[in-house]
């Protein structure tokens, strides 16, 4: 008898620890009503963690119910075969590890102004990728994040980029950098035999309008000479 209610104890015990981690499970693990599947970082803010529902077109929200989204975890979309577009409205810093990996008919992506860091194999293997448009104050581009992206032709690189990872571009075969002439990304492209084209810059139209006033206001003294000679010849 000793023995037998010890086991029912025993029993019972388990099994309470198994529904207490069962809730906790369900607490940290939650989902949007559009399929996104969320928990919440020590911060308090959310991590999107992965997906529960194949959808074409994915947004992840800057906020969920009020609450900042602030990451995306490691691997949270590998291998998805139904992602078309992604657009990410969150302000993440980081487009993490593996976060896209082989999203084989992947083809447009929307990054948020934020990013700074684009790590190893973030977008590798996504053959089908057409659209990438890099944040203006992007500074690192990790090992392999655009490998083999055999589709992706062009792809402007920001100034503010000082470090590229090893083989970031590499199957990349008909691609072409697009960068400032003196920039740490045209240099990266010539080490490695990729094409390059020289960045059409908004910084520089200030200097532009600035020298073409000048050289209208030259023409035109030259004019206003010209016409004031032939009036006293009159």
């Amino acid at each position: 008898m000793k023995n037998k209610a010890i086991t029912v104890t025993v029993s019972v015990l388990l099994l309470a620890i198994w529904a207490a981690v069962l809730s906790l499970c369900a607490f940290a693990r939650e989902e949007t009503p559009s399929g996104l599947v969320y928990q919440e970082a020590e911060d308090g803010t959310y991590i999107i963690t992965g997906y529960a529902v194949y959808q074409k077109k994915i947004t992840i929200p800057a906020e969920i119910e009020g609450t900042p989204v602030s990451a995306i975890a490691p691997y949270a979309f590998t291998n998805n075969e139904k992602l078309t577009e992604i657009v990410i409205e969150a302000e993440i810093t980081s487009v993490p590890a593996n976060a896209f990996t082989n999203c084989s008919v992947l083809r447009s992506v929307v990054l948020p102004d934020s990013v700074t860091t684009i790590e190893r194999d973030a977008f590798a293997g996504c053959s089908l990728l057409e659209t990438i448009t890099l944040p203006d104050g992007l500074l690192i581009i990790g090992d392999r994040a655009f490998q083999g992206c055999i589709r992706l032709r062009s792809l402007t690189i920001p100034s503010s980029v000082c470090e590229i990872g090893k083989d970031a571009f590499i199957t990349c075969e008909s691609l072409v950098l697009n960068c400032d002439n003196n920039a740490y990304a045209m240099e990266y492209a010539h080490t490695n035999n990729i094409s390059t084209d020289l960045r059409q810059s908004s910084d520089y139209i200030p200097y532009l309008v600035v020298i073409l006033s000048l050289c209208l206001a030259v023409i035109l003294v030259i004019i206003i000479k010209i016409i004031n000679i032939t009036n006293k010849k009159k």
